[in-house]
């Protein structure tokens, strides 16, 4: 359930990444191969959080 859930998340960074870089101001039309281009790159963006998210993490 819990690698579920950061599946998820994953998918939902990748699509704003996408969303907020395609709708930006001044942004000039895409094709479908840009955007899916621009949600892999999302997708590794989001695999980077995901795996530095334990770095971080308080140790007792």
């Amino acid at each position: 359930m819990h690698l579920a859930i950061r599946g998820v998340f994953a998918l939902v960074i990748a699509a704003l990444f996408t969303l907020f870089v395609a709708k930006r101001p001044g942004a000039r039309p895409m094709n479908r191969r840009k955007l899916v281009a621009l949600f892999v790159v999302g997708l590794i963006i989001s695999g980077v959080f995901l795996v530095s998210d334990n770095y971080y993490a308080v140790s007792a």
